[in-house]
């Protein structure tokens, strides 16, 4: 399948720049690769897998389109489908950003603390506890997000496979269709040869709607633990709101704690932003997912 779409100009200019770096730099393969995942993380994909996902979708459907046919159906799903998992790995990946970035706010209150109250004063055990709190959240989020066996990461190549195993059936479909009015060499006989064709679609078929039903568990999976995470938060938020008023009854004279709860403020607020946006994300895939499904048990 000759490469048509938009996106294949981009990518051959992206080899040949990487051919060139590769002469000039002896590159070896495996620094090569990683400028290839790079490139897949700029683009905002969870591996360079997923972006071929991506590229390929494009390609059948500017296929269809210079054929003069009807784009397909399933194909747009999925295209719509990867698009949402390339903005939900953005996503995650901002809200782990700013889980570590918190880390640093329990110290800065525990330091303005010790210079407001005794040793082991309320503020100081609220730093602490809000401390190891966020700790806890951030080391599952890093699991949840960039850890090996992810689930974006897995959910992402159960749908690139569904898009590979796709594109492959239609593909093998045509040409059987077309090999009816072909000899075949060899003298096999033509109703063999469609036989085998049909035996891959009918496989191909069956192993993408597999591929989906994978992920639709995995993308219930992600939703179950992102509520659990946002019901943390809220314990982190009881937390902060405990510093809030602890720093007015200590009538912060220089506004050194107020400023440092007033920073939780701003990290929450991002925090509780990206993770609604999570969810919501997390249910249009659940939604792509369900179409793609039951347009499947339609068809059959």
């Amino acid at each position: 399948m000759k490469p048509t779409s938009e996106l294949s100009d981009e990518i051959h200019q992206l080899y040949r720049d990487l051919s060139a770096r590769e002469r000039a730099e002896s590159l070896d393969p495996e620094e090569s690769a990683t400028l290839l995942r790079d490139f897949a993380e700029r683009g905002g994909y969870s591996s360079y897998t997923a972006f071929m996902a991506y590229a390929l979708a494009l390609e059948l459907t500017e296929r269809d389109r210079r054929l003069n046919r009807n784009a397909d159906e399933n194909t747009r799903m999925l295209a719509e489908l990867n698009t949402a998992m390339g903005r939900l790995t953005k996503e995650q990946f901002g809200l782990l950003r700013s889980f570590e970035a918190l880390q640093s706010v329990p110290n800065n209150m525990r330091i303005v603390a010790s210079r407001l109250e005794p040793s082991g004063g309320p503020v100081s055990a609220i730093s602490e506890n809000y401390k190891a709190s966020s700790a806890v959240i951030s080391e599952r989020l890093r699991k949840f997000v960039a850890g090996r066996g992810n689930l974006c990461g897995q959910m992402a190549f159960q749908v690139a496979r569904a898009v590979f195993q796709l594109g492959c059936a239609r593909v093998l479909n045509e040409m059987s269709t077309n090999f009816m009015g072909e000899e075949v060499q060899n003298d096999q006989p033509r109703e063999d040869e469609r036989a085998l064709l049909q035996s891959l679609v009918t496989k191909g078929t069956a192993d993408a709607n597999a591929a989906m039903r994978q992920a639709a568990e995995l993308a219930d999976d992600m939703m179950n633990q992102s509520r659990d995470i946002r019901r943390q938060l809220l314990g982190l938020d009881t937390i902060r709101v405990l510093g809030r008023v602890e720093c007015g009854r200590m009538r912060d004279a220089n506004g050194g704690l107020a400023a440092t709860i007033d920073q939780l403020d701003s990290f929450h607020d991002d925090i509780k932003g990206r993770l609604e946006a999570i969810l919501a994300l997390s249910e249009e895939i659940e939604h792509w997912l369900g179409r793609y499904l039951r347009a499947g048990r339609s068809a059959a």
